[in-house]
């Protein structure tokens, strides 16, 4: 017996909607973008030059928002960096001091860590001036914080500014740290001398 033309029609349409007949979802999309991209061109087309301009800095401001949006969800998903137990003082248990500080100084620049260094020998200069003035150490203010509490001379005001520079600035090099370790020293020599460590 021979199908009737609506069965064979529906076999047809059956085989038709079957999944070998069916285009991939990379498919649909490429065909769906392609879409898009014509109907965005048509509307683009129709604007005038000052709406285009207009289009442009909006459609730069949008992705310069998702690409710090997804800078800062990595970040966060990547955590902080990992501690690193070699930048820490050795002997944690002995008190801290200018000239600990000046030890761990040059124990980081010899590693590497030419801006921890700089850090480190602004901090023995700046405990030695508090050692001075009787004044307890707080490891939680700034530099400018103690400078405006104790008021040092002007040269240890000058060596601020250059460790600031020598840590915070770009490419630090280990001659910059080397003079500055010589300046620190020659301060805490002055003051061994004399009791002070202004000239």
């Amino acid at each position: 017996m021979q199908p009737s033309d609506s069965e064979i029609a529906d076999r047809l349409r059956a085989i038709l909607q079957s999944d070998e007949f069916q285009a991939s979802f990379s498919e649909r999309f490429w065909v769906w973008l392609d879409r898009a991209l014509r109907i965005l061109r048509d509307w683009l087309a129709r604007l005038g030059p000052a709406e285009r301009v207009l289009v442009v800095i909006v459609s730069a401001l949008v992705l310069a928002a998702a690409v710090f949006r997804i800078g800062k969800l990595v970040r966060d998903s990547v955590g902080p960096p990992p501690f690193k137990p070699a930048t820490r003082i050795s002997r944690e248990q002995e008190p801290l001091s200018p000239a600990l500080l000046v030890e761990r100084a040059l124990s980081l620049a010899d590693r590497g860590f030419v801006r921890d260094a700089a850090r480190a020998l602004q901090q023995a200069l700046l405990l030695q001036a508090c050692q001075d003035q009787n004044v307890a150490w707080r490891p939680s203010l700034s530099d400018w914080e103690w400078i405006r509490l104790l008021k040092p001379a002007g040269a240890v005001v000058d060596f601020t500014h250059t460790a600031q520079r020598l840590a915070f600035g770009p490419e630090p090099s280990r001659e910059a740290f080397d003079a500055c370790a010589q300046t620190v020293a020659a301060f805490l020599a002055r003051r061994e001398h004399t009791g002070s460590m202004r000239p």
